[in-house]
């Protein structure tokens, strides 16, 4: 594990990057565990599987698809195959965080808790197809929540609640955020929030995901 054009390993610290196209980080092969790949499109989009095959030039995923187009949210099932000049990055989510995210999470059937059908966009900073339901729901239990925010970190919650103030706060959280450091082993940190409460001025979009995403 190398960085790309080099002999010089990977700091043990960001082994769990396994593709990062602005730092010339490649790790070839098939790599399977709860792996989140950001991508570089007009949708702003996130793929979330259980696999990925990296060759030279392409990365094969089998996994859902989430982003925004225009007003809309879109989310797609598939196998995508994604040209490294495409993919800003790539992370395998440390074991630990992921084991404790799944043993704190809430059965969507739990009583007062909101689980959309349909993936759905509830706010999208964007001057052209601005989006902001916030106050709609404000108070209510959002199941599955998932936000992309500035500098390309991203926020994975079980549940949500919009605030007083009008800030979401998650619950039962990680967050997978990026520096823009040039040391390596500086570029990605992972950490897990029980809560999480976020200025929206610092968040992208926040989509919720349907329930027919997540059979």
């Amino acid at each position: 594990m190398v960085i790309e054009g080099t002999r010089e390993p990977l700091p043990s610290s960001i082994q769990n990057l396994l593709l990062d196209s602005e730092n010339r980080i490649l790790q070839t092969g098939f790599h399977k565990g709860s792996i989140i790949t950001k991508l570089k499109d007009g949708q702003n989009s996130i793929v979330f599987s259980d696999t990925i095959d990296i060759s030279e030039d392409l990365s094969k995923i089998d996994g859902l698809k989430v982003g925004v187009n225009g007003d809309l949210a879109i989310a797609e099932k598939g196998v995508f195959e994604i040209s490294k000049s495409k993919i800003l990055y790539s992370v395998k989510m440390d074991k630990e965080i992921v084991k404790t995210f799944d043993k704190a999470r809430f059965n969507t059937s739990f009583p007062y808790i909101t689980a959309f059908l349909h993936t759905s966009c509830l706010y999208n900073y964007s001057q052209k197809h601005p989006i902001n339901h916030l106050d709609f729901v404000r108070g209510e239990i959002l199941s599955h929540p998932v936000a992309l925010l500035y500098h390309n970190s991203i926020l994975v919650g079980d549940r949500a609640v919009i605030d007083d103030q009008g800030y979401p706060v998650f619950y039962n959280a990680f967050l997978i955020q990026r520096s823009e450091s040039s040391q390596p082993e500086e570029l990605i940190s992972f950490t897990y929030e029980p809560i999480f409460r976020m200025n929206i001025h610092f968040i992208k979009w926040i989509i919720i995901l349907g329930v027919e995403m997540l059979k």
